[in-house]
């Protein structure tokens, strides 16, 4: 299993959502290949996309606080974006593309704030803060903020964890509230689809058991959940009972999203019988109840972004990120930017000057 240590940077803690959404089929760390990039893996799997550009997780060494870059689809223009004293972490992008939203993980463990950028012209201010862990954020209607946040808490062993993951809303008129009462071991990748939240959880609550507890060696796995959402009252009703995954068949199926409609959901599945895991995209069509398999490229694919009804997926390769999109109707991605490493590391960072 794979803690988040009070030890550990403060990036790898950020980074650790990731593994811990992952922590029940990821090998142990000498199963990696030699010279496999776990670094660039784990940032694999962060993508903000819109109809107009895109961003991702960057950074040229394991040492470097993590950074921004945001694409133009059109122009091709980049702008690799900082922040002192800080990792920027889990982009997300409105389907217009006019607004960038990320976290900055203050160093030293002082809080996570949650940061709304306009992409034109790069003004950013603090929406709020949390004392505990902030991320998975998207926007939904009421100019409102899903996220997901857990308290640090600290175990027998001594070591810090943020395992008490729940559901928040924050509404810009009445502040954040607490949604769900699950205190699950991980939980993100929220996207909501009409009158339902879909989301992927892990590890569930002692005192709680909502989602069955995972088995690690079986052959079909999945950890993606959907509840009733009420869109105007903001609120999640609570399962009676234990929730039954779904999209379950051969491999490992996490990271949902869905269309607004909720006819399209597309996920990351990954075959048990690789190390490491390699992520591939799945779209499925609720409409007609057909799947489409995407074999991604290189380290495998990040989690999908649907607008529309387009699929939108960056895969990281060894020196490049490709960001793609799959059209509704067609069979294959069409790369909308290709992003190599080389021209990450050679281009300077603009310093965001980001208001309180």
């Amino acid at each position: 299993m794979i803690f988040i240590a009070a030890a550990q940077s403060s990036f790898n803690k950020a980074i650790g959502f990731i593994l811990l959404s992952l922590a029940f089929v990821l090998p142990s760390s000498s199963a990696y290949p030699q010279g496999f990039n776990l670094d660039k893996w784990n940032r694999g799997f962060y993508l903000a996309a819109s109809v107009k550009n895109a961003a991702i997780l960057v950074r040229s060494s394991r040492t470097e606080n993590m950074q921004l870059l945001l694409v133009d689809f059109d122009s091709g223009k980049r702008a690799k974006l900082k922040s002192e004293g800080s990792h920027l972490l889990s982009p997300y992008l409105s389907p217009d593309g006019g607004r960038l939203l990320f976290l900055r993980e203050l160093l030293g463990r002082k809080g996570t704030e949650l940061v709304s950028c306009n992409t034109a012209s790069l003004a950013c201010h603090v929406v709020f803060r949390s004392a505990g862990s902030l991320h998975s954020a998207i926007e939904v209607s009421g100019n409102r903020i899903l996220y997901v946040s857990s308290p640090y808490v600290t175990g027998g062993d001594g070591r810090v964890r943020l395992s008490r993951n729940d559901i928040w809303i924050f509404d810009p008129t009445t502040g954040p509230r607490q949604l769900t009462d699950f205190k699950l071991y991980e939980l993100d990748s929220l996207a909501v689809a009409q009158n339902q939240i879909y989301f992927s959880a892990y590890g569930p609550s002692r005192d709680r058991p909502i989602i069955p507890q995972p088995n690690p060696l079986a052959d079909q796995q999945s950890s993606i959940f959907r509840l009733p959402y009420d869109p105007e009252k903001a609120t999640i009703d609570s399962p009676s009972r234990m929730m039954t995954p779904l999209f379950v068949s051969a491999g490992i199926a996490n990271y949902p999203t869905a269309s607004v409609d909720g006819s399209l959901v597309a996920f990351l599945r990954t075959r048990t019988n690789t190390s490491p895991y390699h992520y591939n995209l799945v779209i499925v069509d609720q409409s007609s109840n057909s799947e489409q398999l995407i074999e991604s490229p290189g380290l495998g694919s990040s989690r999908p972004v649907i607008i529309d009804h387009e699929v939108y997926a960056s895969v990281t390769g060894e020196d490049r990120t490709l960001i793609q999109v799959n059209r509704q109707g067609e069979r294959s991605m069409k790369t909308l930017a290709d992003i190599d490493d080389a021209s990450i590391a050679g281009a300077a960072a603009t310093e965001l000057n980001i208001d309180p």
